[in-house]
């Protein structure tokens, strides 16, 4: 009997002790990293002991490889997985892709085509015309705008030169759209983040029996505390 009962206090005492030691698996460092990608054009990215541009070089990575990310520090340094140790890559090469929807990506591009088509309608000054671009593009890219599609229409009643838009296909920085009820070429993109700013590119393989076929890229960025701003098109 007594050896019954000690029997079920043992028991009772190792289903408590189950309970309340916490169960560690892999799954809590999965939890603490990330997968990056090497964002580089070419070339190979070194990969150093320690965070610091003087620290000894001991590998190097390739554009595209992928590479499990433990931290990011301020200093501009990422430490990596390389090999059984560990690494430091500068932050400025390596990115997050992220998900989002169809939906919101055209929420972003429908925003900044409408922002530069009002500057379409009517006889602006430059200055007018780049404060209603800013928000939705980059300094760069308003420049280049500006000096492909306006030309001087007149003045305005203090003698400020007026500028419209040139009356011709859109090209250049001019943004075509996207057309996301293409069945057969839906549009692409890729959502992503590096180095604290957020980045989205959308495609887009378009069919034009004129001109011939072509594919479009818009590049965006957002910047923290900012909103989405358009700094290139191909």
């Amino acid at each position: 009997m007594k050896k019954r009962v000690l029997l079920q206090i043992i028991i009772s005492i190792a289903l408590m002790v189950t309970v309340f030691i916490p169960f560690t698996t892999d799954s809590t460092k999965a939890a603490t990293t990330q997968i990056g990608t090497i964002d580089i054009t070419s070339g190979k990215l070194n990969v150093r002991n320690s965070a610091s541009s003087k620290a000894k070089v001991i590998g190097s990575l390739k554009r595209s490889d992928k590479v499990t990310v433990f931290s990011q520090l301020k200093t501009g340094w990422t430490q990596i997985q390389y090999g059984k140790g560990k690494g430091y890559i500068s932050s400025d090469y390596v990115r997050f892709y992220k998900t989002t929807s169809p939906a919101s990506v055209k929420k972003i591009t429908d925003r900044v085509i409408k922002i530069q088509r009002s500057t379409w309608t009517y006889d602006l000054t430059k200055q007018q015309i780049y404060n209603m671009l800013s928000p939705a593009f980059s300094k760069d890219y308003i420049d280049l705008d500006f000096k492909q599609h306006f030309h001087i229409s007149g003045k305005n009643s203090k003698g400020v030169p007026l500028y419209s838009i040139i009356e011709t296909e859109i090209w250049g920085n001019g943004i075509v759209g996207f057309f996301w009820d293409d069945a057969i070429h839906k549009p692409k993109y890729f959502f992503y983040h590096k180095n604290g700013v957020e980045y989205l590119e959308v495609s887009q393989f378009v069919v034009d029996e004129m001109t011939g076929n072509y594919t479009y890229t818009l590049y965006l960025k957002k910047e923290p505390k900012s909103d989405w701003k358009v700094y290139s098109i191909r």
